[in-house]
Formats: structure tokens, C-alpha cells, sequence
């Protein structure tokens, strides 16, 4: 189906993080939430479904593609400062712009989200984390669009946040803009803390930028104690070292991590996915759940 506003047959391995994925039927890249309305308007009004994506980061596209429309929302427009310490963001900004600006303005809060790739908005809806904090506990407001294209702005409070999810991905919300706390600290001491953390993540995890990679592959799931088990360790006690399908393998720093090398497809990490799963299942009786989105 044509769709002039749209570019036609792009391929999802060049836009997300794992390199993987066929074309879509339609493909449109949008640098501002208005532009995220009006495509997912145009994309309605050819009966087309629709997907907002950011990045790709976590995300794994099917190989036959997507038989329908992908708005990817890359908005590289400078977060806003208040006098209040309220930092107003698009939700198509980079997450590792965010954690920079906090830092070149001397805010603490988000430290322990730097090197965690894709856009605020996925990250927000995905409730990304990490060192036992989550982005979801420093948002005050969102402006969502629902399914309709209809526009809501909803206070923090309102989003339900949990581990790795949100009421916004339930709901195939898309997140335009947030509005996020902050404290003041010293730009040194906040930018010497991020550097701290992206030095421990650099040890573990592959660069998605030089590897096909969508970073942890599974949740951690919940442990009866009421905590979380680390689902790499998991998958290490299962004998899962080494598990290689077709292009899609282990990273051997991380068992959780799955990488992609040469011709790699999206059968290759589902299969290898399940193997690891089975294994888990098997020896621990825990069932892992994935945390990485197909798309398809």
C-alpha cells in the first residue's frame, strides 16, 4: 500500500540494535511528538497498524518484517531546566543525552541509567534500571498518545511502574514528553558517578554500537524472598556457556546477553532464547521471561 509520507521496504535490520529484521511496509522517521502524531494519523488513515519505536534497542524484528508502519521518534531537541529542578525531556531524546545534561548541570538522579542505550521514551515505558533504581520513580508527568492518536497528560503517579514495564506499554501508549525530578549536586561528583557506572558496564556488556546486540535478553526474576535472582546467573548454572545458534551466541562476559554475527536472524535468537529458557526451566524451575520486544 502506498504511502507518499512514508519511505517504503526499509529494512529493520538497519534500525534496531541487533541488526536483524526484514522491511517494513512503511517506514517514517519523526523529530518531534507532532510528527508522531501526524504519522500514526496518516498511517490510520490508510488503515495501516502502527509501532513507535526509538532506537531499536530492544527490540527484536521478525525476518519476514513488518507488514504495517514504524514510526521511529529520534528528537534530539535539549531537555528544559526549571527553577524547581524539573527537567521537561522528548521522549525521542537518547537516554545517554539525558544522564549528560543532568550531569553538565550538576543533577543527581539518573547516574545509574548511563550506558543504557535507546530514547527516553522507551525507557520510561519500559521502566529501565539498573544498581536497584528505575527511571519510572523520577517521573512527575508524561504526555502520551494512545492508540486513537489522542493526546493525555498524566501525572507520574497515575503510571503504575513496575519492574521493567509500565501502565504506558500495557497500554501501547507512546510517551512524548516527561517532565522528571532532580536534586542539585556538583556537575564534578555527578559526572565522576556516571563515569563510574559506564566503566562497570563497559566491563560486562557488549558496545551496540560495534556488536549486534538488544543488551539483557530475559528479566531477573522474582525470588521468593521477595527480591530478584539474576537471570545471567541463572543461565550460567544451566550449563548455557557457549550455546551458539546459527549467528546468535552467548556474550561471554554476561550469559544474559545474547550477540549476533554475520547473517543472523531473528530465528536464530528465538531458537537460542528457548534453549536457554528450557535449560533455566530445567534445572532451577524458574521461567524466564523476555525482556527484549519482538516485533513482527
Amino acid at each position: 500500500m502506498s504511502l507518499p509520507y512514508f519511505q517504503q521496504g526499509v529494512k529493520l535490520a538497519d534500525h534496531t540494535t541487533f541488526r536483524i529484521g526484514g522491511p517494513a511496509a512503511a517506514f517514517y522517521i519523526a523529530r518531534t511528538p507532532q510528527e508522531v502524531l501526524e504519522a500514526a494519523s496518516k498511517a490510520d488513515g490508510k488503515g495501516l497498524p502502527w509501532q513507535v519505536i526509538g532506537h531499536g534497542s530492544n527490540i527484536l524484528a521478525a525476518d519476514s518484517g513488518y507488514n504495517g508502519a514504524i514510526i521511529s521518534f529520534r528528537d534530539l531537541t535539549p531537555p528544559r531546566l526549571t527553577e524547581e529542578l524539573r527537567v521537561t525531556v522528548s521522549g525521542g531524546l537518547p537516554l545517554s543525552q539525558l544522564v549528560r545534561f543532568y550531569g553538565d548541570n550538576g543533577l543527581a538522579g539518573v547516574e545509574d541509567l548511563a550506558g543504557i542505550p535507546g530514547t527516553v521514551g522507551g525507557a520510561i515505558a519500559g521502566n529501565a534500571g539498573a544498581y536497584g533504581m528505575a527511571i519510572g520513580g523520577l517521573v512527575e508527568s508524561a504526555l502520551l498518545m494512545d492508540r486513537n492518536g489522542d493526546m493525555r497528560r498524566c501525572p507520574g503517579s497515575e503510571l503504575i511502574f513496575s519492574y521493567r514495564t509500565s501502565s504506558i506499554r500495557a497500554a501501547g501508549e507512546v510517551l512524548l514528553e516527561a517532565t522528571m525530578s532532580a536534586t542539585r549536586d556538583e556537575p564534578a561528583s555527578v559526572k565522576a558517578r556516571i563515569e563510574a557506572r559506564l566503566a562497570e558496564r563497559w566491563q560486562k556488556h557488549p558496545d551496540p554500537s560495534q556488536i549486534g546486540t538488544a543488551g539483557s535478553y530475559f528479566k531477573n526474576p522474582a525470588s521468593d524472598e521477595g527480591g530478584r535472582m539474576a537471570a545471567g546467573r541463572l543461565i550460567e548454572q544451566a550449563g548455557c556457556s557457549g550455546l551458539k545458534v546459527g549467528g546468535a551466541m552467548l556474550w561471554q562476559k554476561h550469559a544474559n546477553i545474547i550477540v549476533t554475527e554475520g547473517r543472523a536472524m531473528a530465528g536464530h535468537v528465538l531458537e537460542l532464547a528457548d534453549r536457554m529458557a528450557e535449560k533455566v526451566r530445567k534445572t532451577s524451575g524458574v521461567n524466564l521471561i523476555p525482556e527484549v520486544v519482538y516485533l513482527g
